[in-house]
């Protein structure tokens, strides 16, 4: 039956070839959703385990910060942005576990350590329209890489307005208390990667970096872009 499986497959890649998401072209490879002419376009943030980089000095005042990765430069109608939209709003999960897979690379590579991921929440009336939570594609995906568990310990617990047409000040208004940790057992002394799609003014993720400042835990956070 498992040999059948990958024929049956093998015909379906030949008969309909996967195309790269931006740009139409066949691509060979099954699993990457963009050419390779497309990734190499993408710019790069040059955020991986810096100590210090753009992203952690917008998160300055989180005291247990530890590690601020980001993969891409997020500017409006650039390729990153594009994929970050095909992968929320139309459903593309496989960007998501293409982008996993990038931030797997990174971690690997510079042999980071972390006990726990968590995903960063949507609110369950959202996730419910859209059918999914990206964060949760991005972070299970990345679990399974890299072989760290994924824990459920932050709650959206109010709903907002979308964030894109706000001021900066707006979204650090808008995303004030919105989040509150579901429970406060067995995180002591950890070191916890908080993953998200795309940050760009930091409100949202401030929010929930908030939620362990006074506790004995190593925050770090890993995301696909950064404006």
């Amino acid at each position: 039956m498992i040999k059948l499986h990958f024929l049956y497959k093998a015909v379906a890649d030949l008969l309909y070839p996967k195309a790269c998401e931006l740009c139409n072209k066949v691509i060979s490879h099954p699993t990457i959703p963009i050419c390779y002419s497309c990734v190499a376009s993408i710019p790069k943030s040059n955020f991986s385990s810096i100590e210090f980089n753009l992203l952690k000095d917008k998160l300055y005042d989180i005291a247990n910060l530890k590690y601020c990765i980001a993969i891409y430069k997020y500017q409006k109608e650039n390729k990153a942005q594009r994929l970050i939209h095909l992968l929320k709003y139309q459903s593309k999960k496989r960007i998501g576990l293409y982008f996993a897979g990038e931030i797997a690379q990174i971690i690997e590579n510079k042999q980071l350590k972390f006990d726990y991921i968590i995903a960063l929440p949507m609110h369950q009336s959202k996730e419910k329209i859209r059918g999914f939570n990206q964060t949760k594609i991005i972070a299970n995906s990345l679990s399974k890489r890299i072989g760290i568990p994924v824990i459920d310990k932050i709650e959206k617990w109010e709903d907002t307005e979308s964030q894109t047409k706000k001021s900066t000040y707006q979204r650090w208004a808008n995303q004030e208390k919105k989040f509150k940790l579901k429970h406060k057992s067995n995180i002591a002394g950890k070191h916890i990667l908080i993953v998200d799609d795309v940050i760009t003014t930091g409100a949202t993720m401030h929010a929930c970096l908030k939620l362990f400042e006074k506790m004995d835990t190593t925050i770090s956070v890993a995301c696909i872009a950064y404006s």
